[in-house]
């Protein structure tokens, strides 16, 4: 979700030190020109998986040149949702990427918890 977004943002900013001038927040809100130039322009983004698929899919982003993956809210990432989709598209793609999930609430039993 954009909440989410932001506060990703957020943290990556005042607490990892990442210089605003790599980053990008790209959403539906950008044109998609522009958003080719920031995808070929930035190293670090910030989206939803729907925006980041929609783009690999209409291939305003090389979804190869990916190399991590921070998916919040991971626990969610089962059946057909957007971030198993995502990560589909960016490993048929044939990126060497890896994947970090974060999420407060994985599941209450191992077998949940595998699932994601």
């Amino acid at each position: 979700t954009r909440p989410l977004v932001t506060q990703q943002i957020e943290a990556c900013h005042n607490i990892m030190g990442i210089p605003a001038a790599d980053t990008a927040e790209i959403s539906g809100k950008n044109a998609p020109a522009s958003r080719v130039a920031l995808w070929k322009n930035r190293r670090v983004f910030f989206c939803t998986p729907q925006t980041l698929a929609k783009d690999i899919k209409e291939q305003r982003c090389n979804a190869k040149s990916i190399v991590c993956v921070v998916m919040d809210e991971a626990h969610r990432a089962t059946g057909n949702h957007a971030n198993v989709v995502l990560v589909n598209l960016i490993d048929e793609a044939g990126a060497k990427f890896r994947l970090v999930g974060l999420s407060a609430t994985p599941g209450s039993g191992i077998k949940e918890i595998q699932n994601v």
